[in-house]
């Protein structure tokens, strides 16, 4: 896990830290300059990036030990990485936060889910979240290689283990969650955040609040305008801000 802050940033357990990572595609995650994370280091504030099984950081045999029925090792890293940041004194619980995009918004709505007292926010952008109908989309029927085939009986049972629209539970207290649709989407479905919202605020009433951010000028592929940018990364921003009660003066 690669960690970026002020070289005089106390390690003094109150750290808000924003967790991000992949797991998927063979695709590395490594720090690089954005905005949003110069702001974060401003505020006082820990960039982590997760290098977690699935991605691209270690070579193919660091891939393939996430790919189809042994997807749950890269949500297994996440969680650990979380964990890790609280056990050597960063932070609490409370001040992580999880950012994931694509595969990785996927990644971060996994482990929400399978491990709600580890994170303290998720916001999770243009994500893949229902993981019974994913092949359907036109542009997704080629990532079964990557995922497995709900097609497949046991290939199916274990896409539904994990399935983030599959896997509400109404006992369990989830953290505050902001889920961005890029509606003009053409990679990912847009419509799942839309569905992921509703099944989180009809069937886990204890946790929350959960936040739906239509993005109407972006998704995959770089067409987004410098001014949906600026409107994206402002948003984030003040959502993190706001779930991890950051004020806004650098500490």
């Amino acid at each position: 896990m690669f960690l970026v802050h002020r070289t005089d940033l106390p390690r003094d357990g109150r750290r808000p830290v924003r967790l991000s990572g992949y797991g998927g595609f063979n695709i590395p995650v490594e720090p690089r300059f954005s905005a949003v994370g110069a702001a974060w280091l401003r505020l006082g504030g820990v960039l982590a990036h997760a290098n977690i099984r699935g991605g691209g950081e270690y070579g193919r045999t660091w891939h393939q030990a996430a790919v189809g029925m042994r997807r749950q090792n890269a949500f297994d890293d996440y969680i650990a990485a979380a964990r890790h940041l609280v056990a050597t004194g960063w932070t609490t619980p409370d001040g992580i936060a999880s950012r994931g995009n694509s595969n990785g918004g996927l990644t971060v709505a996994v482990t929400a889910l399978q491990a709600p007292e580890a994170f303290g926010a998720v916001y999770c952008r243009a994500p893949l979240l229902d993981m019974l109908r994913f092949p359907a989309f036109p542009n997704l029927s080629g990532t079964t290689v990557e995922y497995g085939s709900p097609d497949d009986p046991d290939e199916c049972a274990y896409l539904a283990a994990y399935s983030p629209y599959h896997n509400v539970r109404p006992d369990r207290r989830y953290p505050v969650m902001a889920i961005a649709s890029a509606l003009n989407d053409r990679t990912v479905p847009p419509y799942d955040p839309l569905k992921m919202i509703a099944a989180l605020q009809a069937g886990a009433p204890q946790g929350g609040p959960y936040l739906l951010v239509p993005l109407r000028d972006s998704g995959h592929g770089g067409g987004t305008t410098l001014t949906a940018l600026v409107e994206q990364d402002v948003d984030e921003l003040s959502f993190l801000c706001w779930a991890l009660g950051i004020t806004a003066r650098p500490r």
